[in-house]
């Protein structure tokens, strides 16, 4: 029998389900990190009719973001605050687990920044619908597997 996903597992699987979604908003701080998520394919679940997800992250643990032009590396509390005060929109490209953290791979619409890579882990994950109710990731992950399935057959 396996083992439950850890809270890892799940950051990473619920950021490969965002893949091509926009990270609009970030909100919070190490306690509390709400992002608000714009992912048009995931935004056909049948209902309630959802057009932005909230997911966050509590307690994060080991916060950095890389920006890939600049080579420059920005960590902690301070790397919240510049995506909460500059509210960079990140496009969520990919998620894997590296070392102790997830990374998440990200291009940005702004014209100085190409990309950048967000590295975090964080005790629990929440996702939310523009109601602000919880939703499964199991429910997450039939409708993107419905979506890409159907995409294939075009």
């Amino acid at each position: 029998m396996s083992s439950p996903p850890t809270c890892l597992d799940q950051i990473v699987s619920i950021f490969n389900l965002f893949h091509d979604g926009t990270i609009a908003k970030w909100e919070g701080d190490l306690t509390k990190l709400s992002l608000t998520i714009e992912c048009d394919y995931l935004a056909q679940l049948p209902e309630p009719k959802t057009e932005k997800f909230t997911v966050i992250l509590f307690n994060l643990s080991c916060f950095r973001l890389e920006f890939w032009e600049e080579k420059q590396l920005v960590s902690g509390m301070g790397a919240v605050e510049l995506l909460v005060k500059e509210n960079i929109k990140l496009e969520i490209l990919s998620a894997k687990k590296e070392g102790d953290s997830a990374k998440i791979s990200c291009l940005t619409d702004d014209s100085f920044l190409v990309g950048s890579n967000v590295f975090f882990n964080a005790d629990k994950i929440q996702v939310l619908n523009f109601q602000k109710m919880p939703i499964e990731i199991t429910h997450l992950t039939n409708v993107a597997k419905e979506y890409w399935r159907k995409f294939n057959l075009k």
